[in-house]
């Protein structure tokens, strides 16, 4: 998978929803990367992007795409974000494949239990 597809497919949300974060409704969040009261972390949604205002973020005011994000987050290299995120990526298919399953049993147990209902009328 090429870093393009990466960053098209692991859109900036899913990134801060895996790691247990909310931004609030002006797309801001205490920064994960340093000690923060406030909100300091702006998220662009349109640039997948992010951006610390603090001078005391280790991003050294700059911003971060989905990749850079997780090599913050976690403490690792370039490389070992990347492998995160396909990780993530492949978390989130094998969620949402569970979810359509799931939901697809609910669909058959409804129509199981309302069968036999239905033929009595």
């Amino acid at each position: 998978m090429e870093i393009q597809d990466i960053k098209m497919r692991l859109t900036m949300a899913n990134v801060i929803h895996y790691y247990g974060l909310k931004a609030d409704k002006q797309s801001r969040l205490c920064c994960p990367f340093h000690e923060d009261k406030t909100p300091s972390l702006q998220i662009y949604y349109k640039t997948q992007t992010a951006f610390c205002f603090s001078t005391n973020c280790q991003t050294h005011g700059r911003a971060i795409d989905v990749i850079d994000f997780i090599m913050y987050k976690e403490a690792v290299t370039k490389h070992e974000a990347i492998k995160k995120a396909v990780e993530i990526i492949g978390g989130e298919n094998k969620q949402s494949l569970r979810q359509a399953v799931g939901e697809s049993n609910d669909r058959a147990m409804f129509w199981k239990e309302c069968l036999p209902i239905l033929k009595m009328e």
